[in-house]
């Protein structure tokens, strides 16, 4: 049938349009597009930005079969850590941008610790590449006055302090 074909074609379209082939998840287009629809920037709305550290240097040390591994592995590490209905995205390279709708200062705090202890226990496995990251957030009710694009930037201002001081611990990885 011509029109199921059709739909299925069109489906599988817009599918490779908004995903991200190495990971599954979301790729930047859905997240632009997301980010231009008539969500609502005031309430509990949560964005938070993480950027993988050390990729370079997997990349450089042990080969981009290693990094494309950190990477993959890093995002099964958010599917399977954040909560349901989170929408995860890498944003490109080595960075990835969650959104989520009902979130509070106490839930992404707790969000980015768990996202922590599951790099952890992947890094405890014995299994390399080891994935060490940088994670900001802000919350609409924190900045009410904020765009959702200046949210996004305020989240990725907090997640590069972040990064800057894991760096200064980690002098030997760049």
């Amino acid at each position: 049938d011509i029109i199921f074909l059709f739909t299925i074609d069109t489906y599988e379209t817009k599918n490779k349009a908004y995903t991200d082939p190495h990971t599954g998840l979301f790729n930047k287009n859905r997240w632009d597009e997301l980010m231009a629809s008539g969500l609502p920037t005031s309430g509990n709305l949560a964005v938070m930005m993480l950027d993988l550290n050390g990729l370079k240097y997997v990349n450089d040390t042990y080969g981009h079969d290693s990094g494309d591994r950190m990477i993959f592995d890093f995002a099964n590490i958010l599917r399977n850590t954040l909560p349901p209905g989170s929408v995860i995205c890498r944003w490109g390279g080595d960075e990835f941008a969650v959104m989520l709708m009902d979130s509070d200062p106490e839930a992404m705090e707790q969000y980015a610790g768990q996202l922590k202890q599951a790099a952890q226990r992947h890094n405890d496995s014995g299994n390399p590449p080891f994935i060490y990251f940088a994670a900001g957030w802000a919350l609409a009710s924190e900045f009410p006055e904020l765009s959702r694009e200046e949210l996004l930037s305020r989240a990725d201002e907090r997640m590069y302090q972040e990064k800057r001081q894991w760096y200064t611990e980690h002098r030997r990885i760049r």
